[in-house]
């Protein structure tokens, strides 16, 4: 992956992009300018469209992916308190090249001790994630399944991952803080879910050992690192 390097500083806005940092991060030809586009509906973290001009003949992609930490104070102390921004860098320089699945090629990712953080990613449009609300085809669901197991498959049962500190931790999301919320969520969305699925929210959790393990993103609604609709693998992009 080129431009993977922990030389360049990382970015703590959009703002701070400049022409050299980018080409030294894409390893291109020299860039004249660029232009920025917010993109996604960052959660935790700002995700932008970066279109790139360059000095001379293009040497590099047209546009990229920039990911920061989030500007809005309770979003960013989430990312880093939950270990979201380490883990997600640590994902794409210590994982990505093992696993040659439905991934956006990762151009450079790194992180600051304050939880400050930098991810070029490869741009991926026009192809679109998908609709969690909408929902989706059969063939859609047949995709999506069939990149998850691209995805698990390099490292499906890997002993060292399975000891490995910063993919195994704690979860926030309990039984506990689900049934907190469910009720609300009930009052709110109520009338959008089925009474076979109302009635299965009183069996709560199960889970199940078999032995074997694999690495989980926890965010399968939202397809971030599984293919598209188009059948391109989607970025990381939240």
């Amino acid at each position: 992956m080129p431009g993977m390097t922990a030389e360049l500083h990382v970015l703590h806005t959009p703002a701070e992009l400049t022409p050299e940092w980018l080409a030294a991060a894409l390893d291109s030809g020299p860039i004249e300018s660029f232009s920025l586009t917010k993109i996604g509906t960052g959660q935790m973290s700002e995700s932008t469209r970066v279109e790139i001009a360059y000095a001379g003949e293009p040497l590099g992609p047209a546009s990229v992916v920039l990911k920061t930490a989030s500007t809005d104070e309770t979003s960013r102390a989430t990312g880093v308190g939950l270990g979201i921004y380490d883990r997600e860098v640590r994902f794409y320089r210590e994982l990505a090249p093992r696993i040659e699945g439905p991934l956006a090629d990762c151009h450079f990712a790194a992180i600051t001790g304050d939880g400050s953080f930098t991810i070029v990613l490869e741009d991926l449009a026009p192809a679109t994630q998908g609709d969690q609300i909408a929902g989706c085809s059969v063939e859609q669901a047949r995709l999506a399944m069939r990149s998850l197991a691209q995805l698990h498959a390099p490292v499906f049962s890997d002993p060292q991952l399975g000891a490995t500190p910063w993919l195994n931790q704690g979860t926030v999301l309990t039984q506990a803080l689900v049934t907190q919320l469910l009720d609300g969520f009930v009052e709110r969305h109520g009338e959008r879910v089925g009474d076979e699925h109302l009635e299965a929210r009183r069996w709560g959790w199960c889970t199940a050992t078999t032995g074997s393990t694999t690495c989980c993103s926890g965010r399968r609604a939202r397809p971030a690192r599984s293919r598209s609709w188009t059948g391109r693998p989607s970025g990381g992009a939240r």
